[in-house]
């Protein structure tokens, strides 16, 4: 934990003492850095050095290679029309931040009028690719919210109909299987939501004792004002997500805003937009965990008078 927070600490140094030419630099032979990761990919390097501790050199490397799994290659080329055609579309909408999945930079780089979701749609390998992408499990146990939330003490006294867990956007179902696999059954519900198009293709097999519930993600649902008016006062609400802070955010939350606003029309979420929505239906956070990464579990309860 200490480690990943000293690191990062220096690679802020390291990017404070950047010239502004030594910056240009960077940005402009950046692409080429995408380019190496996709050869790198489709020639299995990467799956060779996971394998192994230390640097290896190209001969081995080359020796090793072999076909890699095309879901990151085919994840990086789909969000690549996002990406180029970002700053196109920034000069057309005049720089003004527009959260809409009709409205974005996809449609620019892609030359589609359809949204980043309906194009994967209508692609079968595209989807399955982009679901196995979302489904690479996280091997640090500071990130699995299993391990970093008390649910054992906070759920000691509870019923099984009392805990809930709903995976919204959940894909094919891997944060849903770790709670699972953590909670059986007779310790609580869990729920999976996502489009028709991707939920058509789980079976029961595939998602033991978890609820499959259709669910546009782009369309709203009032679940806080539900959960709101539903609940005591000792019952609360988890957010797993990550948030944004007001100040020196990391570059990968950086990353992920970025990527969510050109692809999606969307945005990471701060803790402080999080806290305004939830107090909008008469809750309030009463607490919040968080990983030495991005992810971090909120927590909320009825606001108290």
């Amino acid at each position: 934990m200490f480690g990943i927070r000293a690191l990062r600490l220096a690679e802020k140094a390291v990017h404070q003492l950047h010239t502004p030419m030594a910056f240009t630099e960077a940005q402009t032979w950046g692409p080429l850095e995408l380019l190496g990761a996709g050869v790198a990919c489709e020639m299995g390097i990467f799956n060779v050095l996971s394998r192994h501790w230390g640097p290896l050199a190209p001969p081995i490397l080359l020796e090793s290679s072999m076909p890699a799994q095309p879901w990151l290659l085919e994840s990086c080329n789909w969000l690549n029309a996002s990406y180029f055609g970002l700053p196109a579309w920034l000069h057309a909408s005049n720089y003004r931040v527009l959260s809409d999945a009709n409205h974005c930079a996809w449609q620019v780089g892609a030359n589609t009028t359809a949204t980043s979701w309906e194009n994967m749609s209508k692609d079968p390998s595209l989807s399955k690719y982009f679901s196995d992408y979302m489904a690479v499990p996280r091997t640090t146990q500071e990130e699995d919210s299993v391990s970093f939330y008390p649910f054992e003490t906070v759920f000691t006294n509870s019923d099984a109909d009392d805990i809930i867990f709903v995976g919204i956007g959940g894909r094919l179902g891997h944060q849903a299987m770790r709670a699972r696999s953590a909670f059986p059954r007779s310790r609580s519900h869990i729920i999976l939501q996502d489009l028709p198009q991707v939920t058509g293709k789980m079976t029961g097999a595939s998602l033991p004792d978890v609820e499959i519930m259709d669910h546009d993600v782009a369309h709203p649902q009032p679940f806080l004002s539900q959960f709101a008016a539903a609940t005591g006062p000792e019952s609360r609400l988890l957010i797993h997500e990550t948030l944004a802070p007001e100040l020196n955010p990391t570059k990968n939350i950086t990353r992920f805003d970025l990527s969510m606003f050109a692809s999606f029309g969307g945005a990471q979420s701060s803790k402080a937009e999080h806290k305004a929505l939830l107090e909008k239906v008469g809750l309030e956070v009463s607490g919040t965990r968080s990983t030495p990464r991005e992810w971090s579990i909120m927590e909320a309860r009825l606001k108290r008078e």
